[in-house]
């Protein structure tokens, strides 16, 4: 009886379609039925189990574990930005699921972004669900309508409705709603005010979207990204031919270009401060993942297809794609394309020129002009200017001069270089003088003068102010300081006050019998603040915990509290308690609404399931029913 998947329905949607028709108990019996346990919890995004999924269905049936990931799941819009390693390790969680599985989230950046990759609610298309109703007889779950960048059905136009069915939902994590259930019984949530003012929708942007979701994109590595968002921004007037990205002027067009309330509504904001302004990570070495929707953005921005931007884009890099040839005459690998990198930086005086360097790791390192002409062979393996010739070339230099006897005009022309080049890299040359100087600093103009009195300062100094130490006297004489510590150092250490150790730091030790008191009046706060909650919440270390800031005290600390854990034991609640409680308050709601007291209702205003009732809960609802009856 397994359904096959409808066009880009969520994986979610087929099991609650599933659900419906099997006419289960309950949805944490139909997980059992279809996973072999019961504690897989109904995610949106990433199912996990597939494998043990495709075990049970018949073979006959046209289920594949591969085809619902890749389209019946939202994995295919993270696919091309990851690594293959992460890829795969994905795959196989989505596969393998319960204790092997999960963990998606996690390899996937989810806990640390802030990112509002998908709608909170699940969202749909009135006119489509009229369409699949003629098609199919019934409705579903739409993946597109579900990204939070996707505000606009882009079949219909229309602005998408929201449910009330959280995308994630913690109270309720083993349930499967039905989209038939929520249209047929429920009514959308209106759209606030300050949501409609977020409203925002591009055709190129639902393209972009829809190909990732409906295509298999090979991923690409980090330079691979970089390359092509440089391109672009370069075509677009954001970065030099260098490749430095005009940060400020991006982050204002591109604020302009999609409204600052929609992308705090996303969390796509760019921060005022360029190093954490999240716009230069596409320009710059960096292998922390993006996610897909940041992407989706900068594509639209830069107005760029994701097809044309994954299989079509092409590279006028101002020097060609490399790697670049050495160019060291006196190199075995000369005119070899052996140099993988090349630094780039615009001309100081012409904005228009580019200026590459490229270094070789025989320690030859050479300029060239660009942008240079394409399929130029003579720009390619020519240079401008050579910044270091490099130990290699100077010993094929020494070597022809003393062993070959060769003349320094015969040296020249064979290195195509000029006779005072030669002259000066030679043995007798400009590399032995500067070694010469090296050794014997200059000294500058009155040295004895200046070292007489900046040495009486000094010690003035000392006299002066006994109790400072060495960088508390320099602040007060910088420029005789530091002076001496140039041109008269080894004075300076032996006339200078000795450096003194730091000072550790002791923390106070903590007061646990205070702390224990105030965190036991927090705890009893939070208690009545969970009891009086619309939604009820259970009780337990965790949910007070969350409320008081205090989950790692209490489960940590807990032999340094025990007035608190006392307090804690006795009022945290287990699941019977907890669902006898939220039937307690339902027949309240009840009374207050002037309706009779049976116990289908009392379980479907509780939100429990027949089947997970015990002996003591049932009890408990004959009791409350008993005692309305008896009162009125």
């Amino acid at each position: 009886m397994f359904p096959n998947p409808y066009p880009d329905e969520i994986f979610y949607s087929v099991m609650a379609r599933y659900h419906f028709w099997s006419r289960g108990k309950s949805c944490s019996a139909t997980i059992g039925e279809l996973f072999g346990t019961e504690r897989l919890a109904a995610i949106v995004d990433f199912p996990c189990g597939l494998s043990s999924l495709q075990s049970k269905v018949s073979a006959h049936h046209s289920f594949k574990e591969e085809n619902l990931i890749q389209y019946h799941t939202f994995f295919p819009l993270h696919q091309p930005f990851l690594s293959s390693e992460k890829v795969d390790a994905i795959v196989c969680k989505l596969k393998v699921g319960g204790n092997k599985g999960g963990g998606v989230h996690a390899l996937l950046g989810y806990g640390g972004s802030s990112v509002n990759i998908f709608s909170s609610t699940l969202r749909y298309c009135s006119c489509c669900v009229q369409d699949d109703i003629e098609l199919y007889g019934e409705t579903y779950w739409h993946r597109i309508h579900q990204i939070s960048v996707i505000q606009e059905c882009p079949i219909h136009n229309n602005p998408l409705k929201i449910s009330t069915v959280p995308f994630r939902d913690r109270q309720h994590k083993y349930q499967f709603v039905d989209l038939n259930d929520v249209i047929n019984g429920l009514t959308p949530r209106p759209l606030k005010n300050n949501e409609t003012e977020v409203y925002f929708n591009s055709d190129l942007l639902s393209s972009n979207t829809q190909y990732l979701l409906n295509n298999v994109v090979t991923p690409l590595d980090f330079e691979s990204f970089r390359k092509r968002y440089v391109y672009l921004l370069k075509t677009a007037g954001y970065a030099s031919l260098s490749g430095k990205v005009n940060i400020l002027a991006l982050s204002e067009d591109f604020v302009k270009r999609y409204g600052r309330n929609f992308l705090e509504q996303i969390g796509c904001l760019p921060s005022p401060s360029n190093e954490k302004n999240w716009l230069n990570s596409f320009a710059r070495y960096s292998r922390f993942m993006i996610s897909p929707v940041k992407h989706l953005l900068m594509m639209v921005f830069l107005k760029i297809t994701a097809a044309d931007f994954f299989e079509n884009i092409s590279f006028d890099e101002p020097f060609g794609n490399g790697p670049w040839p050495c160019l060291n005459i006196g190199a075995d690998h000369y005119r070899k394309e052996v140099i993988q990198a090349v630094k780039m930086k615009t001309h100081p005086k012409d904005k228009k020129i580019v200026i590459g360097t490229f270094q070789c790791d025989c320690g030859f390192v050479y300029t060239r002009y660009g942008p240079e002409k394409k399929n130029s062979e003579q720009e390619r393996y020519s240079y401008n200017y050579v910044k270091q010739y490099g130990g290699v070339w100077g010993e094929k230099l020494k070597y022809l001069l003393t062993v070959e006897k060769k003349s320094q005009r015969e040296l020249a022309s064979h290195f195509q270089v000029s006779w005072i080049t030669v002259k000066r890299y030679s043995a007798h040359g400009e590399t032995r003088k500067r070694s010469l100087k090296m050794l014997v600093p200059k000294l500058p103009k009155g040295f004895v003068q200046k070292r007489s009195q900046y040495r009486s300062q000094w010690r003035d100094l000392q006299i002066r102010y006994p109790e400072k130490g060495k960088t508390q006297l320099s602040i007060l004489l910088q420029n005789p300081f530091y002076w001496l510590k140039k041109y008269d150092k080894e004075w300076l250490e032996k006339n200078s006050p000795p450096l003194k150790k730091a000072m550790r730091y002791n923390p106070s030790p903590i007061d646990w019998n205070k702390r224990d008191e105030m965190l036991l009046l927090k705890c009893k706060e939070a208690v009545q603040q969970l009891l009086s909650s619309k939604e009820p919440v259970r009780l337990t270390i965790n949910s007070i915990g969350e409320v008081t800031s205090s989950v790692r005290l209490l489960t940590r600390k807990k032999s340094e509290i025990p007035k608190t854990m006392d307090y804690i034991q006795h009022i945290v609640e287990n699941h019977e308690d907890f669902q006898i409680r939220r039937i307690q308050k339902a027949a309240i709601i009840l009374r207050a609404n002037g309706e009779r007291l049976v116990a289908w209702k009392l379980k479907e205003a509780a939100h429990i399931e027949k089947a997970a009732l015990s002996k003591k809960v049932n009890e408990q609802i004959n009791k409350i029913i008993n005692e309305y009856d008896l009162g009125g």
